[in-house]
């Protein structure tokens, strides 16, 4: 442990020392806000995974679930950096993770007399070979469905796959790590910006290939535009049909294009409103209870989103 720390120590002073000079190194850094281990899923496992399959580690496609294949990979990045091998990602291997991350990355002498800027158009800074093939232009891409972004030729782990809006505004990246395959599974809409996960709005983007180094160019490889466009919302059945308005019985809906801003009435929009207990994510059940004011009888129910809303042909009974 004494040497782990030293070793820890010394790292974190070549780092200070290092960001003094910022025209000669650049960082990039992960940091995890919380403990990892398996069993876990989310956007932090995914973060995890394409650390380690970048930093060879870790073999098997990267799916956001921290299942044997990560736990493995964990094992092997603590081995080779001098932690008990436990498969755990705690505080130790997180930070180890976060100094290995944080190693400075050489980058050419830029001449400081130059007045171009990254989106000046007669920019000399090299073009990346990679070719996105997928999406293509005007692809009709739902949010929160899984989606595969390909391209041609090997991307290098300095770049990374970023997210613009029609204007060529930057709304984050899609994956900091893309990886070596030649293909990526994003969730369409969410990007990551600083530790946070946004989902975006419904409209026209593309996908930029960018340096994580050098920044973004307007020569960067980019997909043609495509619509991020809102999920159709279908209902199938609730089940039970019947429900007590207690507060504390519960009714599950079954159908499609539910998100977390989903909600359930009856009779019309805004009139008597369920209480969402759970929705699951991938957008094909809602759980919900009735109010203990909710008038007694059959209703129709009425599913409403961010985007839109439906009336259904779905009859709940209410006692």
């Amino acid at each position: 442990m004494k040497s782990l720390v030293l070793k820890i120590f010394f790292s974190l002073s070549i780092f200070f020392a290092c960001s003094v000079s910022v025209s000669a190194v650049s960082l990039s850094c992960i940091n995890f806000p919380s403990d990892l281990y398996r069993g876990l899923s989310g956007d932090s496992v995914l973060l995890l995974q394409n650390y380690l399959s970048v930093s060879g580690y870790l073999s098997a496609t990267p799916n956001g679930y921290f299942g044997p294949a990560t736990f493995g990979a964990v094992q092997k990045f603590q081995l080779k950096n001098g932690i008990s091998d436990t498969g755990y990602v705690g505080p130790i291997t997180r930070l180890a993770i976060q100094i290995k991350s944080c190693e400075p990355v050489k980058m050419d002498p830029v001449d400081d007399t130059s007045t171009q800027s990254p989106t000046d158009t007669n920019t000399t800074v090299p073009r990346s070979s990679v070719t996105i093939t997928s999406p293509w232009e005007g692809n009709d891409l739902t949010l929160g469905e899984l989606y595969t972004i390909r391209w041609a030729n090997k991307m290098s782990i300095n770049e990374s796959l970023v997210l613009e809006d029609e204007d060529g505004v930057t709304k984050g990246y899609v994956s900091y790590f893309p990886g070596v395959n030649g293909e990526y599974i994003w969730d369409v809409g969410k990007v990551s910006v600083g530790n946070s996960i946004e989902t975006m709005k419904v409209g026209k983007y593309r996908i930029r290939v960018q340096d994580k180094v050098k920044g973004a160019y307007n020569n960067d490889p980019k997909s043609k535009l495509f619509n991020i466009i809102a999920p159709t919302i279908n209902v199938s059945s609730v089940r039970p049909s019947s429900l007590k308005a207690d507060n504390k019985s519960v009714s599950v809906l079954f159908g499609s294009g539910f998100t977390a801003g989903t909600r359930v009435y009856l009779d019309g929009v805004y009139q008597n409103p369920m209480n969402i207990v759970f929705t699951s994510s991938d957008g094909t059940v809602i759980v919900f209870s009735a109010p203990s004011n909710t008038s007694i009888g059959s209703h129709r129910v009425v599913i409403r989103n961010e985007y839109g809303s439906i009336t259904s042909s779905t009859i709940l009974k209410i006692y």
